[in-house]
């Protein structure tokens, strides 16, 4: 009796270990989503810095 209830604790222990695994995988790509357009905004402000000043300044 004792090793079916070590094994049923060792499968709650993973279930619980899962669904927080999932909960943090969820958050990350909620963030990631939130900050996305952010992201892609910066990136081209920093390619016009370094490509199109210098571009428009050689011209």
């Amino acid at each position: 009796m004792d090793h079916i209830l070590k094994n049923i604790k060792k499968l709650t222990n993973k279930i619980e270990y899962d669904a927080q695994l999932i909960s943090r995988e969820e958050s990350l790509v909620s963030e990631i989503e939130k900050t996305r357009v952010e992201g892609i905004i910066i990136g081209v402000i920093i390619v016009f810095i370094f490509i199109g000043i210098p571009l428009l300044l050689t011209r």
